[in-house]
């Protein structure tokens, strides 16, 4: 079964949920691509709006606007992100706001670069085995399956991964792209529904490096700060992934995870072995944080 065959039957499983709605410079910095004052959504004539994509999910017009909203008004920690690093005023410039709140294109853009990126990922390292590992446990975890986006579950809600546990916390920063990029993707969905080619692929796979590096106005090396699960410095140049499972029983009584010390023990030995294992497999620095 070849890759794009796989992407097919991958992007036909998703569960469409409306509700829970380039490169690096010599100096260790990240060049973010789109540089010039031209607005390239006037450019190509990219729809701000008012229309879908059959097949793909996208967060609620509120949703959009939460994802933005800074609470002090200045960069630090937004309303769901765990780390707030979308480039406003760059999206801004290309045309891809809709007010107070990220556009519809910009959303859909983002959906399916992230669609493409966990594809690879899930086919080209052991989180399935992993997945099923914890499913298995003798210590019975607790998928959570029933989530409030404002809750910090909006990363599971808009997942495209058919795994229990785990999912991809990275922001999907497509603003950095550069300009043939930009139009590559927004050529996937143009006509009103999912297109995605090998030249697609091929960027998605040449790019993500720099879409998801975490805060790329500082040092490659350097560790950022991330709000939500955990609580400690992620890498700046990483993969970052929840586990998440069920705080309540079917009572509605508080599980008491954290004083659980044998599961506590054996989640904490298993992240180890799985950052390290996850690291070899895509040749890049992996985090893994637990409720």
């Amino acid at each position: 079964m070849t890759y794009a065959i796989k992407i097919t039957i991958f992007l036909m499983s998703i569960v469409i949920l409306s509700g829970c709605a380039g490169g690096i410079s010599n100096n260790g910095m990240t060049d973010i691509g789109f540089t010039d004052d031209e607005i390239i959504a006037e450019e190509l004539l990219i729809p701000t709006n008012d229309f879908t994509i059959e097949g793909l999910s996208i967060p609620s017009e509120s949703l959009a606007g939460e994802m933005i909203r800074r609470y002090d008004g200045e960069p630090g920690t937004s309303g769901i992100l765990r780390i707030d690093n979308l480039n406003i005023d760059r999206i801004r410039s290309m045309g891809l706001l809709d007010g107070d709140r990220l556009s519809d294109t910009y959303l859909y853009m983002q959906a399916i670069y992230r669609i493409v990126l966990e594809s690879w990922l899930i086919n080209n390292t052991s989180l399935s085995h992993y997945d099923d590992i914890i499913n298995n446990s003798e210590l019975e975890f607790v998928p959570l399956t029933d989530f409030d986006v404002y809750d910090y579950e909006y990363y599971q809600c808009f997942s495209t991964w058919e795994l229990k546990y785990f999912y991809l916390t990275n922001n999907m920063c497509i603003e950095r792209l550069e300009r043939d990029d930009l139009e590559l993707l927004f050529s996937s969905i143009e006509t009103g529904r999912l297109v995605i080619t090998p030249e697609l692929e091929d960027m998605v796979l040449r790019t993500w490096q720099v879409v998801t590096q975490n805060e790329p106005r500082v040092s490659e090396d350097s560790y950022i700060g991330y709000t939500g699960r955990g609580g400690d410095p992620v890498p700046n140049k990483s993969i970052t992934l929840e586990i998440s499972q069920d705080q309540f029983d079917e009572d509605g009584n508080f599980r008491d995870w954290d004083n659980n010390v044998p599961r506590r023990d054996w989640i904490e030995e298993l992240i180890e072995e799985m950052q390290e294992a996850l690291a070899k497999e895509i040749n890049y620095a992996v985090k893994i944080y637990y409720n």
